[in-house]
């Protein structure tokens, strides 16, 4: 959820095309920037630490967070046709084209309470979702996904203009309850993050709820005094766990953590951006400017070009921007909203109103989860643990130091199926790609980083890649598709 309207104007200098391509893939040397192929993947994830404004695992090597967010687990569950697993699953597979190194995991506290309380939930759904992302070699992080008033004086506001069945419980009971069951159970578990609180929304300067508080820096500072005690909680029970902390006004308000941080180690604070808060030099005063002095997440973003909702906004006018700025910021880490097909800005259509399959890529040139996908596929292309991925035999390309690898949803495909084809960019640390160039063995090219092509015959077919880098090295990778 957006802020309302809190963004400051300041126009940003910051990037130019070598700032870009280097942050954006170029390189990768020094930042784990992505997950290794399938077969590579060995359930070995390090835990992250903080170290000043950087996030590093305990080997010392600093960690980009790149990724995405499923619906509640818990939600698949109880009401859609998919499991969460099969989300996951389907998330993290680098044969689908998803190179994703840290997948969030928001649990509604709607979720716990039809399980039955935490520790129900932990037990049914969120012990193999977590699971199964160590397996895969992903980060988890755990977002309690609570969008309500973050002071009691607040909540009893709220609940006097609601109707009981509405009412919220205390919110200190709530955090307690859910905090003292899930921070132990995955204190052990190193690729473990957690979000303490997904938005805390009352009070604000301009609401009507709670108490009243000046400036955008009082509700900061309310919001560190109530919230001190949670992180506490939480680090007693999980003492080297790495916590995610948001801010008043939906996660709105970071600009103030690095004057007035929160106590403890490990602490990294979140952003949440949607187009209502308008292009990067509008928020980059809130989101972008404290990752100069501390290790900053932007844990939700997105947007669609199909709603008039808050998060309506196409690749182009939104998305690429953000992009930019984004990846302008070494330490700035993120994952997108929503690898789903209902929970909006959602990356997938399904039949009727959505909560359905089968599930359908929106790829189309203004939607954002072809986008998302192109992006990961762009920068996932490293080892995870800090150092250079290179190139990688796939049993059906080339080996060594390739310019660029192919990226393919399929190998075997019927006549006339879509394929869809990405770029993954495995230049060195000092050089970037500077012209591709693909031949799909049927006679047509393109030299997109992202593409889609379909087959008018059955046979075997040889894609190649042909990319020259800034020096003027060119590599040829090649990928055989049987079509049938």
């Amino acid at each position: 959820m957006s802020n309302d309207g809190n963004s400051h104007g300041m126009v940003l200098n910051r990037f130019d095309r070598r700032t870009f391509l280097k942050a954006t893939g170029a390189g990768t040397s020094a930042i784990a920037l992505g997950v290794p192929s399938a077969a590579a993947n060995n359930g070995s994830r390090s835990r992250l630490q903080t170290n000043g404004r950087w996030i590093e695992d305990t080997d010392g090597n600093t960690i980009k967070l790149r990724g995405l967010a499923i619906a509640d687990p818990g939600f698949y569950e109880l009401y859609h046709p998919k499991s969460s697993t099969e989300v996951l699953e389907w998330a993290t597979d680098p044969d689908r084209g998803w190179y994703p190194n840290v997948v969030r995991l928001p649990v509604t506290k709607d979720s716990v309470d039809e399980f039955g309380g935490p520790a129900a939930f932990v037990d049914d759904v969120l012990r193999p979702a977590v699971d199964l992302l160590e397996e895969c070699g992903v980060y988890a992080m755990v977002d309690f996904h609570l969008v309500r008033p973050y002071t009691q004086a607040a909540t009893d506001d709220y609940n006097a203009d609601v109707e009981s069945a509405n009412e919220l419980e205390p919110i200190d009971d709530v955090m307690t309850n859910f905090w003292s069951v899930v921070a132990p159970e995955f204190a052990a578990d190193e690729h473990v993050i957690y979000e303490v609180f997904n938005e805390p929304t009352y009070p604000t300067t301009w609401g009507e709820y709670g108490e009243s508080v000046d400036t955008r820096e009082d509700t900061w500072l309310l919001w560190r005094d109530v919230a001190q005690p949670w992180v506490d909680l939480i680090r007693d029970h999980a003492p080297e766990t790495a916590l995610i902390i948001g801010s008043p006004s939906w996660t709105s308000e970071t600009q103030f953590a690095p004057t007035h941080p929160f106590d403890g180690e490990s602490l990294i604070y979140a952003s949440h951006i949607y187009p209502d808060n308008g292009q990067p030099d509008e928020f980059d005063a809130e989101y972008g400017t404290p990752a100069e002095e501390v290790p900053v997440v932007c844990t939700e973003f997105g947007w669609d070009p199909d709603t008039d909702d808050h998060y309506a906004g196409t690749n182009s006018n939104w998305g690429e921007p953000v992009r930019e700025w984004i990846e302008s910021y070494e330490n700035m880490g993120w994952t997108a909203w929503c690898f789903d097909d209902s929970w909006g800005p959602a990356m997938f259509d399904s039949p009727n109103a959505g909560g359905n399959e089968p599930w359908e890529l929106k790829d189309g040139p203004e939607q954002h989860g072809g986008f998302i996908k192109s992006w990961l596929s762009e920068t996932g292309s490293g080892n995870g643990d800090g150092s250079d991925g290179g190139g990688s035999d796939d049993g059906d390309g080339d080996t060594g130091t390739l310019v660029a690898e192919q990226s393919l949803s399929t190998t075997e495909a019927s006549v006339g199926e879509t394929i869809t084809f990405e770029v993954r960019d495995t230049t060195d640390d000092d050089q970037w790609i500077d012209t591709l160039e693909w031949a799909f063995g049927d006679g047509t090219t393109d030299s997109s980083w992202w593409t889609q092509h379909a087959y008018d015959a059955v046979g075997s077919y040889t894609v190649a890649l042909t990319a020259t880098d800034n020096e003027g090295q060119t590599t040829t990778h090649e990928v055989t598709i049987a079509v049938s």
